[in-house]
């Protein structure tokens, strides 16, 4: 994969102009302007993950030329890719023992890895289980399996800690199985140091293990002095200054180590490592804070920009499913390293109007330092190298493009200064965009209906007095029964003592029976109508619906007991039509007089 990524799902080759310069060392860098024919970013996309079993992998061009889109069948279930950055060749592996080699959009030849039975993850199970490539050295770095039958025969069988493969892609030679420290369980997502030939495998037990592997015949597994550490450690990675990150699933904590002052105990027993480190607490990646449901996870740092890319490795839509991005530091070598900035953000509604689900394990993530620009939404040649983030979603629908800098630099949320001000529209400035890996068929047909992209694809307007037309991300104080409501963007119109104000969008409602627009909406404490109207292209507006929004809490700040109203009007009367659906609201009182919504939709059912 990219340097600085560690094993993940995808990955992606960047060849020809829009690569970085070749050299340097650390996590290893983009390889040469001289690579694989052609110039452009492609991504290979696994179908397949440790837990859904399905077969093939996607190869989706991404800018610039280079393969044209197919799907590459395969016999097994794919589940990690990672490219050589200089030759071109992806190197993939599967579910069972399968290791593939790709060219283009061409398997070239299959290898067998020495996996043995499975290794068990919190998202499935793999006997070959994720894969990084040197490009430098031209090798691949496999992570395997290795449980052992035992005797007499025990069902089921003992986990075995696993080990590590190194696949020279010279002449597809694999190396004897290399082992952590002792019985320490290799990384669920390990992270590699090329310049110094050095695997970096922390596990869920807490352990931190450097293997170096420089002398093949006799490589070298070093224990961290202070593991076990607290929490489970589940993706690691490095940037060119030597400056490592790993996180703490289910927490906040982000742990940073200085591998350019790094110290060996060879000698001792085990052999230890020792560096200036700690781990830094980043609130806003906390599950409590509502963007990261299961803390810090998958990451990938794009060498060089020293941007570290983080998404919620198990987030659903309403309930995680965030982004975010650590400014680490600009150089190593001095101190103990801290994250200098970080920001959390909602992926945005797809194209096919859907809410973003991540892919469990493996994580299905990279980042690289590239020379593009997102535009127009979509991805073209740009003016010089930044910080990239590519994303892929559970249903192999869309591969998120992000620019990491640009996130960095977008407004933030004015009760939180790392949060990306929820009414930011992602999409339209250019912060992320989607390009298609399998497109499902369209089922809702009103955009953003989750608020994700902000006020993106909405318009907002008043009819009467100062209402406050916003986008909210805070804890539902009396709705603790949703959880899946934190953090989760939603639209509030604040009407209070006589104030009208609208949000709308132009819809297009198709040519056919059982057409509806449906929505979650709740007040607080005074009384708020909601009117639903549609406004045809020539004519009045109708009037379809309206309602007194649930208020959930009563006058003295105590819960109500109510919960939201899911409303659902029919447009019928509309089908094959294109109008704008208008969200009203409107209220005397003066105590919170507020009506919220969420999850808009408009097609058949609801």
């Amino acid at each position: 994969m990219l340097g600085g990524a560690p094993a993940e799902a995808i990955t992606v080759l960047i060849t020809g102009s829009y690569a970085a310069p070749s050299g340097g060392s650390g996590g290893g860098v983009i390889g040469g302007e001289a690579a694989a024919a052609g110039s452009g970013i492609t991504a290979y996309i696994p179908d397949g993950d440790y837990a859904n079993g399905i077969l093939n992998l996607e190869v989706v061009p991404v800018a610039g030329t280079g393969p044209a889109r197919a799907t590459i069948a395969t016999t097994t279930p794919v589940n990690s890719c990672a490219a050589n950055q200089n030759t071109g060749t992806v190197v993939c592996t599967d579910n069972l023992n399968g290791i593939y080699l790709i060219n283009g959009n061409t398997v070239s030849s299959t290898l067998t890895s020495s996996g043995v039975n499975t290794k068990t993850t919190s998202g499935g199970s793999c006997t070959t289980c994720a894969v990084l490539v040197d490009s430098g050295h031209n090798r691949a770095i496999i992570s395997i399996a290795n449980n052992i039958n035992p005797t007499p025969a025990s069902t089921p069988i003992p986990p075995g800690p696993g080990a590590y493969q190194v696949l020279n892609l010279a002449n597809n030679t694999l190396s004897a199985p290399i082992s952590a420290v002792g019985t320490h369980q290799i990384a669920e997502s390990f992270g590699l140091k090329a310049g110094t030939n050095t695997i970096l495998s922390a596990n869920e037990q807490g352990f931190f293990d450097l293997i170096d592997f420089s002398n093949l015949a006799a490589p070298i597994a070093y224990s961290f002095v202070g593991a076990p550490l607290p929490p489970e450690l589940d993706s690691t990675t490095v940037d060119s200054t030597g400056i490592m990150i790993s996180g703490g699933e289910d927490s906040a904590n982000l742990f940073l180590a200085d591998l350019s002052q790094a110290t060996f105990s060879p000698g001792s027993n085990p052999p230890t490592w020792n560096a200036p480190s700690q781990f830094q607490a980043l609130p806003e990646f906390d599950p409590s804070f509502g963007y990261f449901r299961d803390g810090i996870t998958a990451m990938a740092i794009a060498v060089g920009s020293n941007d570290a890319f983080l998404e919620d490795e198990f987030g659903v839509a309403g309930s995680g499913a965030g982004i975010g991005v650590v400014k680490l530091p600009t150089s190593g070598g001095v101190g103990t390293p801290a994250a200098t900035d970080w920001v959390v953000a909602h992926m945005p509604t797809t194209p096919n109007n859907a809410s973003w689900n991540m892919t469990d394990d493996p994580h299905g993530l990279t980042a690289a330092r590239a020379n593009l620009a997102i535009t127009g939404n979509g991805v073209a040649a740009g003016s010089g190298l930044k910080g990239t983030g590519f994303l892929v979603n559970k249903e192999r629908t869309y591969l998120g493009v992000i620019d990491l800098d640009a996130l960095l630099a977008a407004p933030r949320a004015a009760n939180d200064a790392h949060q990306l001000d929820p009414n930011y529209p992602a999409l339209q400035n250019n912060l992320i965009t989607y390009i298609p890996v399998n497109p499902s068929t369209q089922t809702s047909f009103i955009q953003n209906g989750d608020f994700n992209n902000g006020f993106g694809f909405f318009t907002t307007g008043t009819v009467v007095g100062s209402p406050q037309i916003n986008i909210n991300t805070s804890p539902v104080t009396c709705l603790p029964q949703v959880p899946s409501q934190f953090g989760n963007p939603f639209a509030s119109l604040n009407v209070p003592n006589g104030a009208d104000g609208f949000f709308q969008q132009q819809v297009t409602v198709p040519n056919a029976a059982g057409q509806v627009v449906s929505f979650k909406s709740w007040g607080i404490i005074s009384a708020v109508t909601v009117t639903v109207s549609v406004i045809p292209s020539s004519g009045p507006a109708q009037m379809i619906g309206s309602f007194i929004a649930p208020q959930i809490m009563n006058p003295g700040n105590t819960c109500s007991g109510l919960t939201p109203a899911i409303k659902t009007f029919s447009l019928n009367a509309f089908a094959g039509q294109t109008v704008t659906l208008r969200f009203e609201a409107t209220s005397v009182g003066l105590n919170q007089a507020i009506a919220n919504f969420d999850n808009l939709f408009v097609g058949t059912g609801s």
